[in-house]
Order: structure tokens, then sequence, then C-alpha cells
């Protein structure tokens, strides 16, 4: 493979030909429309064209060949210049050595970190500045930056007075005119230690906070099933002292619920990333994890991507919570006329439309203020709900499964999610079937 400096060789040899070609060509037809090729000698004839040759081609190689050359070699210059100054000012201290260890370059803050001045530092050997205990790896490290080309650990180094430092090291080896450099940077140790104990402590934040966020979800589930329980047992019993407790206990839990937010804030589940999102695919991939013995999903429009602005994996727990109460729905066993016992098909039904707020049907009863809205009926023909009052559907830890069995958010983390994303959720459940509708603004037009 060319290197740089061989490209541009060739591609100025290039030039030089082709520059070369055509004033020979030009003037091989200006010999021969005089009519010289033929009345001059050989001799004579091969002076001209040389001459001709040689100041007609002055402007075009000066042009094409020896500007651009000039051009480009000067901006190197410059650009080597500043890299050298930047280099040769810095504090950090930076050395350059040949692949035998003697030092070729050495920079103000290493000349002034190892107390040596600039002259004595070019020649000398780089294992001058290490200690005895160190020394024997030095061989090593050499052994390990010509195999891998890069070099990082701690150093312990000498300075000229005999103090000893400790030292983080990066060596790069670098190749230049068919030889190996070695290039060193030396950073303060304390430094070094210091970022990485900060690196340190946001990994263990990180992890804390994963592990708070899967607590905090977890035991929101339990205080949902517990809260459920409780509201069912409050509209049965009729006892002073039992309702007492009663209250006691749902004092318990909201002061339960204050907590779990507080856990979720602190472990950022509660922030989303909004971007366009597309309902089918998202609809579609939440519905593999359920086992529904029927999914009719019916679109106004099959060429319609129906997207809206909203973040993905909220909106996932979202439909997976609603699709787990519509699976849940169908866990109770039915009775037909003769009282024999049978399990219903599970079934669910998704009609998916687009709607513009001043055609909707119920626009006099809307409080939708987006002009166009995405709307998901979900239906499913299981058990109807216990209440659809959304005082009660939507209170936090609210709901009506068995609390040893419940996996999901709960109506009320759902309507949240639903608020973030701008969208309005309405529930209607009668003997024969319960829809969830739910109408998200829409992008427009798509």
């Amino acid at each position: 493979m060319f290197n740089f400096t061989k490209k541009v060789t060739l591609w100025v040899w290039f030039k030089l030909f082709i520059i070369i070609f055509l004033i020979e060509v030009i003037c091989m037809h200006f010999f021969k429309a005089t009519g010289l090729d033929h009345s001059l000698s050989s001799e004579l004839l091969a002076f001209l064209d040389g001459s001709l040759l040689s100041v007609l081609s002055i402007i075009p190689i000066y042009l094409f060949v020896i500007k651009p050359q000039s051009i480009s070699f000067s901006r190197l210059s410059t650009k080597s210049e500043l890299l050298l100054s930047g280099i040769e000012t810095v504090k950090t201290p930076i050395v350059i050595c040949s692949e035998d260890g003697k030092i070729i370059f050495a920079n103000k803050g290493f000349c002034e970190k190892f107390k040596y001045h600039s002259g004595e530092a070019i020649g000398m050997h780089l294992s001058l500045i290490y200690t005895k205990n160190d020394l024997p790896d030095f061989n090593k490290r050499v052994e390990i930056i010509k195999k891998e080309g890069f070099y990082s650990g701690y150093v312990e180094n000498i300075d000229r007075d005999g103090i000893k430092h400790n030292h983080m090291l990066e060596v790069s080896a670098i190749n230049a005119d068919k030889r190996n450099y070695f290039v060193g940077v030396y950073s303060e140790l304390s430094e070094f230690l210091k970022l990485q104990k900060i690196e340190k402590e946001e990994s263990k934040i990180k992890s804390m906070k994963a592990v708070v966020g899967g607590f905090a979800h977890h035991f929101n589930n339990i205080l949902q099933g517990l809260n459920g329980n409780l509201y069912k047992i409050s509209n049965s019993s009729t006892e002073v002292k039992a309702m007492r407790e009663i209250r006691q206990l749902e004092g318990l839990s909201i002061r339960a619920a204050g907590i779990i937010q507080e856990l979720m804030h602190f472990s950022g589940q509660n922030f989303t990333d909004f971007k366009e999102v597309k309902l089918i695919p998202g609809l579609k991939e939440c519905l593999k994890k359920f086992d529904f013995d029927t999914v009719d999903i019916k679109l106004e429009d099959e060429s319609c991507d129906y997207i809206i602005y909203g973040d993905e994996e909220s909106l996932t727990k979202a439909f997976c919570n609603i699709f787990q109460n519509a699976y849940e729905a169908y866990d109770d066993v039915n009775e037909d006329d003769n009282n024999r016992k049978y399990e219903k098909q599970k079934s669910l039904l998704i009609n998916i439309r687009s709607c513009r707020k001043k055609d909707c049907i119920e626009q006099n009863n809307c409080i939708a203020d987006f002009p166009y809205a995405a709307i998901i009926e979900i239906t499913n023909f299981g058990k109807e709900m216990e209440t659809t009052d959304p005082d009660i559907l939507f209170e936090p830890f609210f709901t009506e499964k068995n609390p040893f069995k419940f996996k999901g958010l709960g109506l009320s983390a759902v309507k949240g999610i639903l608020q973030n994303h701008k969208a309005i959720l309405n529930i209607e459940s009668n003997d024969v079937q319960t829809t969830f509708k739910i109408c998200f603004p829409k992008v427009e037009n798509i």
C-alpha cells in the first residue's frame, strides 16, 4: 500500500508527463505546419524541439506542479509548526524516542518534570528516568509496544535529583522513514485515579438506580393488588372498627405510593425520549407477549402509518398493561344455561382509524385540543369490569386482579403515560365487551 508521500510523488510525475506530452505534440504539429521538419537537419530540429519544449513547459509546470506542491508543503509546514509548538509548550510531559530508547524529542513539560535541560535530554536513554524497581519492566513495555503498537499503565519514575514520581504512561508507536518511534505521554497518577474514581462512582450510581427502579416497580405491583382488595373489602364491610382499620391501611398505602414515586424519580424511570413512533409495529410487537386465541386488527386506511410523537418504551408498557388487562378478563370460568362450565375463547379486536376533530361525531363532548387524532379501540369479550368510574379506576394502586397474580402497571400508571403523550383514555364495559378507547395526537397528514 502506498503512503501519502508516494501518492503525492506519483501524482506529480503524472502531471509532468501529461504536460510534456501535450507540449511535444504541439511542437510536432508546429514543425509540420511550418515545414521545418523537412528543411532542417535532424540535429538542429532536435535542438529547436528541446528549446521550444523547455520554454513552453515553464508556465504550465509552475502553475500545475510547482505552485500546488509549494502551497501543499507550506500548509503542511504550518500544521507541523503549530503541532510542534503546542506539544512544546504544553505542561504535560511528552517525549519521543527511537526504538532503542534514545530520546529524540522532549517537550518543556518533560524537562521541567524530570529537571533536565532540553539539550541534555536529547540523546539520553529513556531508562535513566526509571527507578531500579521499575527498570525490569521497561524492556517488557518496549516489547508490548512493538507487538501491539500501544501501551498504557502505571510507571515509577525518578528525576535528576533522585525524587520519585508515580505517573500514568500512555505510549503509541509511529512509523516514519521506515523506522519505528515511540511517543510517550506522562500524566499525574493522582489525576488519573481521581477520574477513575469518578467513573466508578457513576457506574455504581447507575447500577443502584437500576436496582431501585426494579424494586419500586415490583413494590408498586404489590401495593396495587393490596389497595384493590382494600377497596373491595371497604365496599362489602359495614363494621365501624373494620372500616377504621381499612382507612388506616389506605393511608399507609398512600404514604407508600409517595415513597415509590420518589424512588421512581431517583431511578430516572419517569423521563422519556419523544420521537416519531409508528403505532402499528409497536402494537403487534406487544401482542406477541400474549397468547390470545384470535386477534383481529382492523385499519381504516391500510396505507396509513398512524405516526404519533412519543416515547416508544413507555408506550410499550402502557399497551402491554392494557393487553394484560384484556387477557386476564378471560381468566374466570363461565357457566352456560345448563350450568356446564366452559372457558371463553380469548379474542381481541383492535380498530385503528384517523380523525379530524371537526369531523368527530363526539366533538361536543370531546376534550382533545389537537386537530388530528389517531384513535385506537381495544376490545375484549371477557368479564365485565366491576367499575368504570374514573375516580376509582384510575386511583393509584387500584386493581380488580388477585394481588398474587397481578403483573401490570395498573391503569393509574397507564393513564399517566398516556397523559404524558397528551392522549385521552376512555373505558366502556358491559356484560358483552370491554373497550379501551385511546385518542393520540397524530402527526399531521401522516
